[in-house]
């Protein structure tokens, strides 16, 4: 970019890019097209990728590259993970997880199969002053064959079929993983692969049998990504680890880690609520553990199939939201009006209970938001619950 252009993309760094494109013909000199492609993937980088916002050299390629790009918090996770001499990302894309993690190594390489990707990175890497790095163009499986040793290679298969319909199963994936591992640990110790936060991950694990340690990272209790880290010597399913992340606005993590994969813990159950309820996060249902966390912390379950727990002291330090229970009721046709009565706004979630929560606000004619937050279940005995709480944390 020449100082004309950065200035531009500087001063209408907030203007709507539709609105901006409309207006080209007012700015002659200005190549609108790449300003507007700047201007759009700034907006969506500033809050996912501010590392690269704040840096005005950055170059940005189309919204979609930025939307499939990892965001700041998942990708310093990964940069937590591993270390070491020599690192390689064979999937490079818009380079967000390969600049945090090659910070770790004392070489890496980046491998890209589309042009501009690698154009542009080879300029990002530089100007927000990253060392030691390579940048290939090259095809994936193709690289694979005379790719050198390394520690760590990472890896993010495409996960859209050629209709571009999202896919889950990692057989369907470009590169599929099941034939690339095998290969890829013959010449590195350590393969992550970052896939699809619908993955069944104990599918995973029976398609690869390397597996030692899968991450499950949510962000603001939205899961957004599954990290799977596999070790040649490893074969044995029982031995994968499962660690559960949830990184909040307020800079703090929510962790929760398992030893195996396998939950043959019974939790304590209880039909009716207590002084708190507990709430597991995004990242801890999708683990599965959830019968272990409830005897982690010593707390109550109101059934098998409803994931809400209860119990009277406070554990602050639980994986998820806390309420303090206000109170509960049978669910009848008498709770509508009740709830309409006395909580006209609120917050509603269903777990394992007869209505989703949209039905529920629409039969009790409240509206949703608020401080208040009712849950609705199904207890021991398979009776209905209506419980209205404050939120503690």
């Amino acid at each position: 970019m020449d100082e004309k252009t950065k200035q531009f993309i500087f001063d209408h760094s907030e203007d709507d890019p539709l609105e901006l494109a409309m207006r080209a013909s007012l700015y002659p000199a200005i190549d609108m097209a790449f300003c507007v492609r700047q201007i759009a993937s700034r907006q969506r980088a500033k809050h996912k990728i501010p590392s690269f916002f704040k840096n005005t050299d950055v170059l940005y390629p189309s919204q979609l590259a930025i939307e499939q790009s990892s965001s700041e918090v998942t990708a310093r996770h990964k940069a937590s993970l591993v270390s070491g001499q020599r690192f390689i990302d064979l999937t490079g894309g818009f380079g967000v997880d390969f600049y945090f993690v090659a910070q770790q190594f004392n070489e890496s390489i980046y491998v890209e199969r589309q042009q501009e990707l690698c154009e542009l990175a080879a300029i990002n890497f530089k100007v927000l002053g990253l060392q030691h790095f390579s940048v290939i163009h090259a095809d994936t499986l193709a690289y694979v064959q005379q790719m050198p040793g390394m520690d760590v290679v990472f890896v993010d298969p495409h996960r859209r079929s050629r209709e571009g319909k999202k896919t889950v199963l990692i057989k369907d994936c470009e590169p599929d993983l099941t034939l690339l591992v095998p290969e890829l640990l013959k010449r590195s110790r350590i393969v992550i692969a970052k896939l699809s936060p619908m993955l069944d991950i104990h599918k995973a694990v029976s398609d690869l049998p390397a597996i030692v340690q899968i991450d499950i990272v949510a962000v603001n209790n939205e899961c957004k990504e599954i990290l799977l880290l596999m070790k040649s010597e490893t074969v044995v399913a029982e031995a994968t680890a499962v660690r559960c992340y949830n990184y909040l606005k307020n800079g703090t993590v929510q962790t929760f880690f398992r030893e195996t994969l396998v939950d043959e813990t019974e939790a304590l159950l209880t039909n009716r609520p207590l002084v708190f309820l507990y709430e597991p996060n995004a990242a801890v249902m999708k683990s599965g553990a959830l019968n272990a966390v409830a005897q982690h912390y010593t707390i109550l379950k109101f059934h098998p199939n409803t994931h809400l727990y209860t119990y009277n002291q406070l554990r602050s330090d639980f994986p998820g939201r806390i309420f303090k229970v206000i109170e509960y009721m049978p669910f009848s046709k008498k709770t509508f009006r009740y709830i309409q009565e006395n909580y006209p706004t609120a917050n509603v979630s269903v777990r394992n209970f007869r209505m989703t929560a949209e039905e529920f606000r629409k039969k009790a004619k409240i509206k949703d938001g608020g401080d208040c937050y009712i849950f609705c279940f199904t207890t021991l005995d398979n009776q209905s619950l209506v419980t209205v709480c404050e939120k503690v944390n």
